[in-house]
This record gives C-alpha cells, structure tokens and sequence, in this order.
C-alpha cells in the first residue's frame, strides 16, 4: 500500500510538472488575418496578429522616401523624414503606444491606425504616382518573422500626359570606348578596275538613349508630338584640354526608342570630317577591305522628366537617365587584297 501511494505520488508530480511547463511550451502562433492583399483609394484593410512573444512592429513602403508622423497614446508627435520604413513598436527600445502613424509623399499617403497592440488598419488616403505602390507590416517575434503584404493601388484620372520639359543634374559621367574594325568588304570579281566609296558618317552617328521606367505608369498622349530636349554632347574648342561631355545646347526629340543622329564635326579631335567619303579603286578579282578606328566618348546625365495632365491639372517628375554615345576621333584607310579564285 505504501508504494503504491508513493507511485500514484510520483504520477501526480509529473502531471502537474508537465502541466507547468505546457503554460510555457504552448503560445499564441496564429498567422496574421490577412497578407498579399489591394486596396483602392479611399480604402482601408485591417489586420490582426498574435503578440505572443512579439518584439517588434515595423512598416514598410517601397518606391519612393516619406515622411512618417507618430501620434502616440498621450497626444504627441513626431516627424522622421525621408525614410521609407519605421517602426510601429520595439521592446527594446523605450517606444511608447503609438496609435497612428502617417507616410507622406509627394504623391501618396497611406495611414497606419493601431487600436491595440495586435489590430492594425492600413489605409490608402492618395496615390497619384501613378503606379501601384508595394509595402510590408514586418513581424519580429522571438522564434519567427511574419510579412503582411499589401499594395496601395494607384489613383485613376481622366485624360493623358503629355512630356513638357527635361531638366538634369549637374553632374554627367563620362566613359570611353575605342573600337577598331574590318566592317565594310568590297569584292569586284570582273574584268576591269573599279571605283568605289564610302562615307563614313554611316558607322559615326550618335546614339541616344533615354531612360524613363516610371513613364510606363501613366497614359501618354501618343499623338502629341514629344518635345526637343538637350542632351550632353562634347565639343572641341580652344579653350577644351580634356575629351568631357557638357551642355552645349545640342537638341533631340525625346524618345522612347533609341535614337540616331548626324555626328558633329566639332567634335574631331584630329580634324577629319565624320562625313568624310573615302574613294577606292579595286584591281580586277580582287577585294578592298576598310580599316577603322573609332574613339567614342559614353556621356550619362541624370535628370527629371516633367509630365503634365491638362485635365486634372497634376503634374509628376520622373526620375530619367541620359545617355549619349559620340565619336570624337575616327581613321580609316582601305586595304586591297586578291581574292581566292
């Protein structure tokens, strides 16, 4: 009888020490409410989480850099600029309850309403850029992360864009390039000599790229004419030491597609015409056979690119890269060689 109590004594013990440990073991591990979801202008989505063993709160919002105003749980606030993540709560840090939270952009603003800890309604209060913007609720618990995705759609408005102006930075970048090549193969496999030329503005022109990813976003008015925009080019002058690329008041139309024009022969550091024509006489079965060399200089500016609605009256600058590939140095000569019979 005395054992058997001291087993039924044992039993007990570890029941109630496993009981114990369970309080520890089993925790909150709920996945949140809701992830990967839209929402419109005007809209909100809430959201809800565990908190068991959580230890931060971050937002998250991609494509541009904001300005993130706090309203905390006495009434205060504050402004962090220029960033594009914050955190909502860390309890590492001395962060007190924030209720809500404001991202501000030029052209978007989403609202960030925390009831309690664990409930956090995302709002869309405007997005006029265009594009739909991507952002994150980041999760950090003590053994996990979890990601509420979501996407604030962008606004719709009536009418098109139009292209008004580009504008750069200061700055332009310059690189170089020199290629040397055997392109142009002329064969004459009759009886007698003949005369032939080339003109070498053909492999000289300019090649002009313009780079706007974010144009995509809005409707452009196809039909109206694209506007003459500056480009960086390089011009030889008395006073130019080194081959570097400025504004020289050179114009393009503006393009999405690459586009080409006539080289400049204020550009020749040696003096040769980029629109020179080289004559060759080829003996009978026999080949002329050019050699070129060609020095190009690699300009690249950055830039805004100003769009307008003439409807909505909205405006929006574009972040846009220019690049510009110019020869400043060319040679070139014909070889004649016989040909295989």
């Amino acid at each position: 009888m005395h054992t058997y109590c001291l087993k039924l004594s044992f039993l007990l013990f570890a029941l109630l020490l496993l009981t114990g440990c369970n309080n520890d073991i089993f925790i909150d591990d709920t996945p949140p409410s809701s992830s990967d979801f839209e929402i419109a202008i005007g809209e909100g989505k809430e959201v809800t989480f565990a908190t068991d063993y959580l230890r931060s709160i971050q937002l998250q919002l991609d494509r541009f850099s904001y300005d993130w105003t706090t309203y905390n749980e006495y009434g205060y606030t504050q402004t962090y600029n220029d960033y594009t993540r914050l955190y909502l709560m860390d309890v590492s840090s001395s962060l007190p309850f924030i209720s809500r939270v404001e991202a501000v952009s030029n052209d978007l603003t989403v609202e960030f309403v925390q009831e309690k800890l664990g409930k956090i309604k995302i709002s869309s209060l405007k997005n006029i850029s265009g594009e739909n913007v991507s952002g994150r609720i980041k999760l950090e618990y003590s053994y996990k992360t979890e990601y509420v995705s979501f996407t604030i759609m962008r606004e719709e408005e009536e009418g098109h864009y139009i292209i008004t102006a580009l504008t750069y930075e200061p700055d332009i970048s310059n690189d170089f390039r020199t290629t040397t090549s055997n392109r142009i193969t002329i064969n004459n496999r009759g009886p007698n000599t003949i005369t032939q030329s080339y003109c070498v503005e053909n492999i000289c022109q300019i090649y002009v790229r313009f780079e706007t990813p974010s144009l995509r976003n809005f409707d452009i008015d196809t039909d109206s004419e694209f506007p003459l925009v500056e480009i960086p080019t390089y011009i030889q002058t008395a006073e130019t030491e080194m081959v570097t690329g400025k504004f020289n008041g050179e114009k393009v139309r503006y393009s999405e597609e690459l586009s080409y024009i006539k080289p400049l022969d204020s550009a020749s550091v040696n003096g040769l015409s980029f629109s020179a024509v080289y004559p060759v006489e080829i003996p009978p079965m026999s080949a002329a056979i050019s050699n070129m060399t060609i020095s190009r200089i690699i300009m690249t500016a950055k830039g805004s690119l100003r769009i307008s609605n003439p409807i909505s009256g909205r405006s929006h600058d574009l972040p846009t890269t220019v690049t510009v590939i110019q020869p400043f140095f060319y040679t070139f000569n014909w070889k004649i060689s016989p040909l295989d019979e």
